[in-house]
């Protein structure tokens, strides 16, 4: 029996949920079922996440996480995401997931998905990596502070500056994450006058794998900030953190995974499983 998750019901399937991704259940764009045996426990959890949502049309899905007991329930789930894609609009649906076995990867191939074995997007690094930055000793002009120092008006105009940029690839629902979602200290931002022209917001999972989320910033000098501000929460960072603490880069288009390559050459992704999906579209 499939049922949908809620934030009634989260408990009933928390043991097949990774914690990072159990918090972003709840969360506007953010979908998930567990399948249930005779015996009413659960045997299997898929969770997907609705992108491009501001498109009349073009929606994507990505499938975030799945664990299931064996490809039968794991058929039962994906049915369920289907139904939920053609009600949705989604036009095409993708995943990235490690460790699936030769039975899953058919399963999903059967189920209408193009698979490729690649480097992952996400990059996994920790503090002690970035201490190897050579802009670090660069000195940090005043108008780059950190979250904590902006109100929560100002917060809500960089935010607004961002989405406007059209940069809302990772966070589709970043108009209604609060400021306390990111690391107040440890997270950057460009203050010029009472305009925010600039963020770098870091989010720390439960798992204490720090994120940046939101990477932006506008004027004649955007790329000598940007780097000024990744300047400023890296040496937060190693202040506050474990030279051990993990952080993970999620490289979702070409001008992030430049950067990354520029400031960390040599760094590999994990092996993963990708696949990708035509979907029917238009609701």
């Amino acid at each position: 029996m499939l049922n949908e998750i809620t934030i009634d019901n989260i408990e009933s399937c928390i043991d097949y949920l990774d914690p990072d991704i159990s918090e972003n259940l709840g969360r506007e764009y953010f979908h998930g079922f567990y399948s249930t045996g005779p015996d009413g426990s659960c045997n299997g959890v898929l969770v997907w996440e609705l992108k491009n949502v501001d498109a009349s049309s073009g929606h994507r899905g990505m499938i975030m996480f799945y664990r299931a007991d064996d490809t039968e329930i794991g058929k039962d789930l994906i049915d369920g995401y289907s139904f939920q894609c053609r009600s949705l609009g989604v036009a095409d649906s993708s995943f990235e997931l490690g460790g699936l076995k030769p039975d899953e990867l058919e399963m999903f191939r059967s189920a209408g998905f193009q698979i490729l074995e690649r480097e992952s997007i996400d990059l996994k690094l920790t503090i002690r990596d970035l201490k190897g930055l050579k802009f670090l000793k660069n000195k940090i002009p005043p108008y780059i502070i950190t979250l904590s120092e902006l109100s929560t008006l100002e917060y809500k105009k960089g935010i607004a500056n961002y989405v406007f940029s059209g940069n809302r690839k990772l966070l589709e629902d970043i108009t209604m994450l609060p400021p306390q979602w990111f690391e107040g200290i440890m997270s950057s931002a460009i203050r010029n006058d009472s305009r925010v022209n600039g963020l770098f917001l870091i989010h720390n999972s439960p798992s204490g794998v720090l994120m940046p989320q939101v990477f932006f910033a506008s004027g004649v000098n955007s790329k000598t900030d940007l780097l000024d501000m990744v300047n400023n929460t890296v040496r937060m960072a190693m202040i506050d953190y474990p030279p051990d603490t993990p952080v993970l880069i999620r490289r979702h288009d070409k001008s992030v995974a430049g950067l990354v390559s520029y400031l960390f050459p040599g760094f590999k992704g994990d092996t993963i499983f990708a696949g990708i999906r035509q979907e029917g579209g238009d609701k």
